[in-house]
């Protein structure tokens, strides 16, 4: 999804790799999106004035939540129907 939206490559490069992503920005957007996941929709206030320091906006923490949402209800259906990945899919991968 990352590819179609035109994110940089090195960031979705690093993020699926684990390794240190190099844009200052997106890697405060991974990291904000990695701890609203682990702390299950639950950012302290350093973490927010964190991602508001970068630049970010009080809505975008609203779309991050959104994305994280919709993304785990996915995830959650995926694992109860067990669907095959379409040739149109694995092409974008």
């Amino acid at each position: 999804m990352g590819k179609m939206k035109g994110a940089n490559a090195q960031t979705l490069s690093a993020i699926a790799s684990h390794a240190v992503i190099a844009d200052a920005k997106d890697r405060v957007l991974a990291t904000f999106t990695q701890t609203d996941v682990k702390r299950v929709g639950r950012p302290n206030d350093a973490e927010i004035n964190a991602f508001l320091a970068a630049g970010f906006t009080r809505q975008q923490i609203l779309e991050v939540i959104l994305i994280v949402s919709i993304k785990t209800l996915s995830n959650y259906i995926n694992h109860l129907t067990q669907p095959e990945p379409n040739k149109e899919l694995l092409g974008m991968l």
